[in-house]
């Protein structure tokens, strides 16, 4: 904190990329969004709330899995052909073209589809795939769509792909988000396992899961997703308040959230600040921080006081000087606090 009143918040972005992608990702994931309307489906998977944009399978091999699994099967198009991995959890069960009785089967050409979450990763695009009811089941996938290691993609040759395995059928109107607990009302869980703040793996957004059913995703840029949020046998479902109405689904892998049986959000464990408090600077001992009951604090830092106000964000204390329009975030770790400059302020 030796340099706190001459940092400006800039300091502190660890990067411009969103929740769901960087750069041109982002981009074409946004120009996605506005071309499907995602399909609003209960918090049990089994029926349609609200039909999107639907679409028709152009190549057979897509497997699926039953509503009823919580983690559906991820698959990747790719030069042509559907394909998963090559010891995917999904190819180790008996499946089925008819859907009978079983919990995967193996969507043909021509079948129905709708797209009911989709979001940008690391070489490639999913789509998250809602299939008609077969035996009175229905079935849904991930669908990847995939572009070459380091390639910069782009919004023609994604869809250039995309048209190759999925045709659009119709499109549906957007309309507003359902209030989660009106959607839950079927195999809805406890949300409580889940309450809490988590990051993302590139640290450059933070998830707010509250007890009210409320969630907000917020980005060192300052941009904010805010929504209504169920659990439903296990699953974590996320309704954003946006005009796409956009859906997405993350289950739960130890303490920490998943999708595709990858980890994306982290759970944060928040210090409890202990007010008020005194910290001692590790590099001179001279330099005190006073943290008071009524959040203003003093810093006696090179000779200089300093004074003005802070809050607490998740794991951040966030510092405003008087006088300065600048922000100053550090971080809480148990009986430290943790600078800027990577320094630690250690309470007394």
């Amino acid at each position: 904190m030796r340099n706190i009143v001459c940092l400006t918040a800039a300091a502190y972005l660890i990067s411009a990329g969103g929740f769901l992608a960087r750069g041109q990702d982002r981009l074409i994931a946004a120009s996605l969004r506005q071309k499907f309307v995602m399909t609003q489906i209960t918090a049990d998977r089994t029926d349609i709330v609200k039909e999107g944009t639907a679409l028709t399978l152009r190549k057979g091999g897509l497997l699926m899995s039953s509503i009823t699994d919580a983690i559906p099967c991820n698959n990747t198009y790719k030069n042509g052909k559907i394909s998963q991995g090559l010891l995917s959890a999904c190819k180790l069960v008996s499946v089925s073209t008819e859907g009978a009785d079983t919990d995967r089967r193996v969507a043909q050409a021509d079948e129905k589809m709708w797209i009911v979450a989709m979001n940008a990763e690391k070489n490639g695009f999913n789509f998250l795939l809602y299939s008609e009811p077969y035996n009175n089941v229905r079935y849904y996938a991930w669908l990847k769509i995939s572009f070459e290691k380091h390639e910069v993609p782009t919004m023609e040759g994604v869809m250039s792909q995309f048209n190759e395995v999925l045709a659009i059928q119709a499109a549906g109107s957007p309309a507003e988000t359902p209030v989660a607990t009106e959607t839950a009302s079927q195999g809805a869980t406890d949300t409580g396992p889940f309450l809490g703040l988590y990051a993302n793996r590139e640290e450059t957004g933070q998830l707010q899961l509250n007890p009210d059913h409320t969630f907000s995703i917020k980005s060192t840029t300052g941009a904010a997703d805010v929504g209504r949020f169920a659990v439903t046998t296990g699953t974590l479902v996320l309704y954003f308040k946006n005009d796409a109405g956009t859906i997405m689904a993350f289950n739960a892998c130890g303490s920490n959230l998943c999708m595709h049986e990858e980890m994306v959000w982290t759970r944060q464990v928040v210090d409890t600040l202990q007010l008020p408090s005194t910290y001692v600077s590790s590099q001179s001992p001279e330099d005190k921080l006073q943290l008071n009951k009524d959040k203003s604090f003093s810093l006696q830092q090179a000779g200089q006081v300093y004074q003005g106000t802070f809050v607490m964000n998740g794991p951040n204390l966030e510092f405003s000087v008087n006088g300065s329009p600048d922000k100053i975030v550090t971080t809480l770790q148990g009986n430290s606090i943790t600078d800027g400059n990577g320094l630690a302020w250690v309470r007394k």
